[in-house]
């Protein structure tokens, strides 16, 4: 049998006595304190741990934030320096819409409506299309079986002014109920042919102040207990702009709950009179692709030659977006 000698055991015995409980005690207590140093130094060296939204569409590495436009978002957390980052982690839609990520999704989103726009010019879609209502006051829906999937079929239909036709196609072929909204007539509350009821509400505007008569499509869908609307047409002039940002306020899964849209987009500088304004058209596109809606329909015609006066603002050109003299006012058709 191996015999240790006496000093040995004796030097044995006083390490694991005191010296190794000391250095288990030092580094049990050095240890956290260690890592809230750590932590100090990242926080002075300008590092903060990020974890990256879903929305917009952004890739995010180590180092940092890179647009990708055809990647989708990758979720996961990053360390990024403060002094590298030169564009916001997300859109913020409600409070700087104009940052320049959102200037990148909405000319992003513009340029994929004019191709798309070009295209349909070409080789107009083969959807089943179905022309509602008559002059000024006609637009182009699909077919309604498709928007209602099981729901009644109910609409809501923004700017009427004096014509109605449109509405009234829809409640007398398609057995459809209608609320029609327009703030500058005033009309029965109960329209003929049965089934449309008037309110004299606008929807709102970028610049509408605290204008009492205005009601977003998401305020009145909740007002009115709906959960579902077939169709939403929205042809006010000026009020398409602001439908990205009551959306955003909303909650963009408003979309989840329209069957389709129909709406006039007014490109002079008369309505959309900043880049506020062009931006929040392509972020309006932007949430519409996002939530499984594709433009099937395009029809393009002049205003009125004193509105097409001021042109078209850069933004649109610098996206190529079809806007020129008699091609200014749109009139599109997103579905799913």
């Amino acid at each position: 049998m191996y015999s240790i000698p006496m000093n040995a055991r004796v030097c044995y015995h006083m390490c694991m006595k005191h010296i190794v409980p000391f250095f288990l005690g030092f580094f049990a207590g050095f240890l956290p304190l260690w890592i809230q140093i750590q932590h100090m130094e990242y926080e002075e060296s300008g590092y903060e741990l990020r974890t990256v939204s879903k929305y917009p569409k952004m890739v995010v590495n180590e180092r940092a934030q890179q647009w990708d436009q055809h990647e989708e978002l990758i979720l996961q957390p990053s360390i990024v320096h403060k002094d590298e980052i030169n564009i916001d982690s997300i859109c913020d839609i409600i409070n700087d819409p104009t940052s320049h990520i959102c200037k990148i999704i909405s000319i992003e989103s513009l340029k994929k409506v004019a191709k798309t726009i070009e295209i349909l010019e070409k080789n107009p879609s083969s959807d089943s299309l179905t022309k509602m209502g008559n002059n000024w006051g006609a637009h182009f829906i699909k077919d309604a079986n498709n928007s209602m999937r099981g729901n009644p079929c109910i609409f809501y239909s923004y700017g009427i002014s004096n014509d109605w036709s449109f509405d009234s196609d829809l409640s007398s072929q398609w057995k459809c109920t209608g609320f029609l909204l327009d703030p500058t007539v005033v009309h029965s509350s109960n329209l003929q042919p049965p089934n449309l009821y008037f309110l004299n509400f606008g929807a709102p505007l970028i610049d509408s102040g605290n204008a009492i008569n205005m009601i977003s499509p998401q305020q009145l869908m909740k007002a009115l207990g709906h959960k579902y609307i077939s169709i939403l047409k929205m042809d006010c002039e000026g009020c398409e702009y602001a439908m990205a940002r009551e959306s955003a306020m909303a909650g963009p899964e408003f979309w989840n709950h329209i069957g389709q849209l129909a709406i006039e987009v007014h490109l002079s500088k008369v309505w959309a009179k900043d880049d506020l304004h062009v931006v929040y058209i392509g972020l309006l596109f932007d949430m519409l692709y996002n939530h499984g809606f594709d433009l099937i329909h395009s029809y393009i015609t002049g205003c009125h030659p004193l509105d097409e006066e001021p042109g078209c603002g850069d933004l649109l050109k610098e996206a190529a977006f079809p806007c020129s003299s008699g091609r200014m006012c749109h009139n599109y058709l997103f579905a799913k």
